[in-house]
């Protein structure tokens, strides 16, 4: 009957190779058609099997697996501003949009198909809401041909220039990385600035160090930018002079980022981009904003930063933006919290509101007025509600349909039934509560909640149980100096998907419930405590009295500035 004709074909294509190398090429590519459902027969044609599965691609998703090569190799790329890039380059085609959804989604649905095929990795968002990922990069057998094929298409990686590479002038790249390496690559911007380059959409300044990049920025840099649509800068430190005051920026720019740097004062002539539908301000030190943000009428995306001062410490005016579909890091004491009103597409709010009762009330008020399809994410600090007044606009704010996330810091003493707090809840904060109750009996029956806080005493009694049937989708819980709670009771059944558990400083609870440490394999602990005992527990020791887990503070992370 012979041979199988699978074997056949790598048998045939085996017998022309000399070296382990080779074969271990071969071996490569026998596992991306077998992860793709594809017949192993492929591997006797002249191309790659990594040329077959880029040709494989429909024409739309192309260029934007092109786009992924423009970034360092293994780096996790952030995949709402990945969408936003493409979406700035005209990648992401309106024509097949559903009818209720958003180009981000369309976007996302593309990234989803390129999964599909095996050809990007994703991290899930751990709280999901209107994002399904986190991050994403290149599968690492495709990296390589990513980057190499993109040459073709225009795309242009600069690592090092050295004196014999080629003028950009001669290589019409539209799409462009500049990877910063630990010292100032100066060199590499003034060639850029140099050479004509009127073709080049995309300009990516991207640092692979964990560290700002120092980079002093000429005046008159984009004069011959004229094409530009995308414009990133991450982890650049631009000194004291910062970027100039008069500096010409490309007028047709829609995508415009400063995140991680480090930028003194934003150049009011960022007011002139009429164009620009995303800004990101999220720098990495304060920054001084001139209030001409009110200019970028057709900005659809804003990320303030979050710590931010004004020039002539007023607030910042932001009502003309009534394109908005995703504000983040909206602070009522720097911001008109009237400018919401006047945002009628917005679908993604993150907010920070600082003990002010009538502030609270309008973002509640807003909150109402929105359509069922927003998130809102909200950090409510300073807040003790020692009166009817300020606990009732508490109780209307876990009424709201569009909370997702709520971080509360302030005394409450108790909070409503579960059927008086919205089913939209997927992670929730509690700071210095002083629950008298305990509050597993409401939360745990919450359906989509998936992270857990309570810290410093929000809970002030001694015993806390979490019943059978409670917190199914409960994926993270964190106990912080509870310093009342002396008994803890899991039963078996309850939170069935818990994937991380951190205990600090309850200095009353002696033992961990049996209904956890018999799951200590399916759970990753984080325990701080002199008199729990860690026996039956295989916690891989990081240093003296801690555990392996790198403990990650929910409130700088996922409330209020993501979802």
């Amino acid at each position: 009957m012979g041979l199988p004709s699978a074997i056949v074909a790598v048998g045939e294509v085996l017998a022309k190779k000399r070296t382990s190398q080779e074969w271990e090429t071969v071996l490569r590519d026998v596992k991306l058609l077998i992860d793709r459902g594809q017949p192993v027969e492929q591997i006797v044609s002249q191309k790659s099997i990594s040329d077959l599965i880029f040709d494989d691609l429909p024409y739309h998703l192309k260029p934007c697996f092109l786009y992924l090569g423009l970034f360092p190799k293994g780096s996790k790329i952030e995949v709402e501003h990945l969408c936003l890039q493409w979406m700035a380059e005209g990648m992401i085609s309106r024509d097949d949009g559903q009818e209720n959804g958003t180009m981000m989604d369309l976007a996302e649905s593309y990234l989803s198909e390129l999964v599909q095929r095996k050809m990007v990795e994703v991290e899930k968002e751990e709280t999901p809401s209107l994002r399904k990922y986190r991050s994403c990069s290149v599968h690492e057998d495709m990296h390589d041909h990513c980057s190499r094929k993109g040459e073709e298409y225009f795309f242009m990686v600069l690592v090092k220039r050295s004196s014999n590479s080629l003028p950009l002038t001669t290589n019409p790249a539209r799409r462009m990385a500049l990877h910063l390496g630990k010292e100032e690559d100066r060199s590499s911007v003034d060639e850029l600035r140099n050479e004509k380059v009127d073709h080049l959409r995309s300009l990516l300044l991207l640092s692979s160090q964990d560290l700002q990049v120092k980079l002093e920025w000429p005046r008159r840099m984009f004069k011959r930018y004229r094409m530009l649509r995308v414009l990133t800068f991450e982890r650049v430190d631009f000194q004291e002079r910062g970027l100039p005051r008069g500096m010409t920026w490309p007028i047709y720019l829609r995508y415009l980022s400063f995140k991680g740097c480090i930028l003194g004062v934003l150049p009011s002539s960022i007011g002139g981009l009429s164009f620009l539908e995303t800004l990101d301000l999220r720098v990495s030190s304060q920054i001084i904003i001139p209030n001409v943000l009110r200019k970028l009428g057709k900005l659809v995306y804003l990320y303030l930063p979050l710590e931010f001062k004004m020039q002539n410490n007023g607030k910042l005016y932001l009502k003309s933006l009534k394109e908005i579909e995703l504000l983040q890091n909206f602070d009522t004491g720097m911001c008109n919290v009237a400018d919401l009103f006047k945002m009628k597409r917005l679908r993604h709010l993150s907010t920070t509101v600082e003990g002010i009762l009538g502030d609270l009330e309008q973002i509640v008020h807003r909150m109402v007025m929105t359509s069922e399809n927003t998130a809102v994410s909200i950090k409510v600090k300073n807040f003790d509600c020692y009166t009817e007044e300020r606990h009732s606009v508490f109780r209307k704010l876990l009424e709201c349909k569009t909370l997702h996330t709520l971080h509360m810091d302030g005394h409450l003493g108790q909070i409503p039934l579960h059927d008086k707090i919205t089913t939209t809840l997927t992670g929730i904060v509690l700071i210095g509560s002083e629950l008298k109750e305990d509050p597993m009996a409401t939360l745990d029956k919450l359906p989509e909640l998936q992270v857990l806080v309570l810290q410093d005493n929000a809970f002030a009694g001694e015993k806390m149980i979490c019943v059978k049937s409670g917190f199914k989708k409960l994926k993270r819980l964190e106990l912080l100096t509870l310093r009342f709670l002396e008994t803890w009771e899991v039963e078996k059944g309850s939170m069935p998907v818990l994937s991380i558990l951190a205990v600090k400083n309850c200095e009353k609870l002696r033992i961990l419930p049996d209904g956890l440490r018999n799951r200590f394999r399916g759970i990753t602990f984080d325990i701080v405590s002199e008199h729990i005992s860690k026996d039956g527990f295989r916690l891989k020791e990081s240093g003296p009295g801690t555990s392996a887990f790198l403990y990650e503070d929910l409130n700088s992370r996922y409330l209020p500035t993501r979802i």
